[in-house]
C-alpha cells in the first residue's frame, strides 16, 4: 500500500465534496502514536445497498472521480487501515448525510506515515471552496488543539479559490501545526489577517512553491 494517513483524509473529504454536501466537518486527533480521523457531512447520504457498494473497489457512482478507472477511494483506505491493524467505519442514511472515519496505531509495522497534515488541510480547504462547501477542521494532538473554518478564513484572507489566499492560509496552518508539536507557533487567529494586509500593502505575489 502506498500513501500517507493525510492522503487518506483528503480522499475521504473529496468524496464528501463530490457528493454535494453543503457542509463538512473533519476531526483529526493524535493521541501518542494513535491517529483518529472522521469526516462527517450533511449531504444526501446513501441507502444500505449503496453504502455496501461504496466499499467495492470495482464500483463507482456515475460521474464521480472522472479521472479514475475504477472504484471510489474508500476501498483503498479501508484496506490500508485494516492492513495496519486499525478500524474503519462508514455510516450513512438517505437524507441524513454520511460519516466515515478510521483509527490506527501509527507505531504498527504496516501503518503508513502520517504525512503532511498542513498540506492536507489546505488541499481540503481549496477543494471545499471549489465545491461551494463549508468546511470546518478540528485538529488535536494530545492536549493541544486548533480549529479552522473555511468561511472565517475566507473573510480574513479572501476567496480560498485564490492562490495568494491559499498561500497565506498555508502559512497560518503550518504555524498551528508547529504549535501542536510544541515548536512554537501561535493560536492568534489574526495571523492570517496580518499577512493579508502586509501582502496587500506591498503588492506581494505568492512564491511559486505556494508557501
Amino acid at each position: 500500500m502506498h500513501g500517507t494517513v493525510s492522503d487518506f483524509l483528503v480522499e475521504l473529504a473529496q468524496n464528501a465534496f463530490e457528493a454535494g454536501a453543503p457542509a463538512v466537518v473533519v476531526d483529526v486527533i493524535e493521541r501518542g502514536r494513535g491517529i483518529e480521523v472522521c469526516v462527517a457531512d450533511d449531504g444526501p447520504g446513501m441507502d444500505e445497498a449503496t453504502r455496501r457498494r461504496a466499499l467495492d473497489p470495482f464500483f463507482s457512482a456515475p460521474g464521480k472521480h472522472p479521472g479514475r478507472r475504477v472504484g471510489l477511494g474508500l476501498p483503498f483506505v479501508e484496506q490500508a487501515v485494516a492492513q495496519a491493524g486499525g478500524t474503519f467505519d462508514l455510516a450513512s442514511a438517505p437524507g441524513a448525510g454520511t460519516s466515515v472515519g478510521f483509527a490506527l496505531d501509527g507505531a504498527h509495522i504496516d501503518a503508513p506515515p502520517a504525512g503532511d497534515w498542513a498540506g492536507a488541510i489546505v488541499s481540503m480547504l481549496a477543494m471545499a471552496a471549489g465545491a461551494g462547501t463549508a468546511l470546518r477542521v478540528h485538529r488535536m494532538r494530545d492536549e493541544r488543539s486548533y480549529a479552522v473554518a473555511s468561511d472565517e478564513l475566507a473573510e480574513a484572507v479572501g476567496p480560498l479559490t485564490d492562490a495568494g489566499a491559499l498561500a497565506l492560509v498555508r502559512m497560518f496552518v503550518e504555524n498551528q501545526e508547529s504549535a501542536l508539536a510544541g515548536d512554537g507557533g501561535t493560536d492568534d487567529m489574526d495571523l492570517a489577517t496580518r499577512h493579508a494586509g502586509a501582502a496587500g500593502d506591498a503588492g506581494a505575489a505568492p512564491r511559486e512553491d505556494g508557501r
